[in-house]
């Protein structure tokens, strides 16, 4: 677990040198490809059933990915809180429908780069085809983590990470979101709360 901590920190601090790196003229290609949005709590940025063509950097407030199954019971399999990279890669990348929805969890700062833009930057030269396999080293390297982790840990250590990650939100997530998150009933859930105190 500790080793994908590790290697994800150590990509992610190679992307970010390789943002840090480029010269003045790259850094302008790349403001200019990127907006930025306000989003209000309970905003959908992504939509389940079409193919989603961006993807987010959160600078201030919370995101969930969610989905939901056939008996229409809604699960959140991951949350962005403040300086996280975000999207659902597999439609992104894969040009496929997605199966999940990115939504604010609370109202939201976001950077947004569409698929378009992020391809154009391609074809401007290689420094922008290294940075985006960097990027996507990194993200891989990240859900891989997440899924070790919660593979490993049991609920009540899980919710004690996302105490680690974001102590700010913690007691404020919406209990449904975070119950499902962790895999337990909200009842589970109200006795962790109540036994762990932060």
């Amino acid at each position: 677990m500790e080793c994908y901590k590790e290697c994800y920190n150590g990509l992610r601090s190679q992307f970010l040198h390789s943002i840090a790196s480029l010269n003045l003229s790259e850094k302008k290609h790349l403001v200019n490809s990127i907006s930025e949005i306000t989003v209000n709590k309970s905003e959908i940025l992504v939509e389940a059933g079409k193919v989603s063509d961006k993807l987010f950097y959160v600078e201030s407030g919370l995101l969930r990915t969610f989905h939901i199954d056939d008996n229409g019971s809604e699960s959140t399999s991951n949350f962005a809180i403040e300086g996280d990279f975000f999207g659902v890669y597999e439609s992104f990348y894969g040009n496929i429908t997605s199966t999940e929805s990115i939504q604010a969890v609370f109202n939201s700062k976001v950077k947004i780069i569409h698929k378009s833009a992020i391809e154009a930057l391609y074809e401007k030269g290689e420094v922008w085809q290294v940075l985006g396999r960097r990027f996507v080293e990194f993200m891989f390297i990240d859900s891989q983590w997440r899924l070790s982790t919660f593979q490993r840990l049991d609920a009540k250590q899980r919710y004690q990470l996302i105490i680690e990650a974001c102590p700010l939100y913690a007691q404020r997530i919406p209990q449904q979101y975070l119950a499902t998150y962790l895999g337990i009933t909200p009842r589970h859930l109200t006795r962790l709360r109540s036994e762990i105190r932060f």
